[in-house]
């Protein structure tokens, strides 16, 4: 059982929203690497600040389940600074439709790096 379904949403969010505060990073993608995707869903829509850095730390197999489920504007707001090497090992767990809508939504130059790639 992981730790959401102990605690519930709400005292999940607050969790997560105190590690990104106190910077515990390292609890922080440990968390988020074994809670539940839509936990996690819940929290990049949720929370207002620590997006970025909370998606940025889970595992890329996560990072794509994740992405499936969020909006395109939340999708475009997590990968808007991602490298180049986040992309790539993300797209790596996606179906071809999937990547072909995430390579739609990345910045040009990010946008053309992949397609070389």
């Amino acid at each position: 059982m992981t730790i959401p379904d102990i605690l519930g949403i709400k005292t999940f969010l607050k969790k997560i929203d105190e590690l990104l505060l106190n910077r515990e990073d390292k609890v922080l993608r440990e968390v988020v690497n074994s809670s539940d995707i839509d936990y996690i869903v819940k929290v990049l829509e949720t929370l207002p600040r620590g997006r970025k850095k909370t998606f940025g730390m889970l595992k890329p197999d996560r990072a794509a389940r994740v992405l499936t489920k969020l909006s395109p504007y939340l999708r475009q707001y997590v990968l808007r600074e991602a490298s180049l090497e986040r992309v790539l090992g993300i797209i790596d767990f996606l179906e071809s439709d999937e990547v072909a809508d995430l390579i739609n939504i990345l910045p040009l130059k990010t946008k053309f790096d992949v397609i070389e790639q």
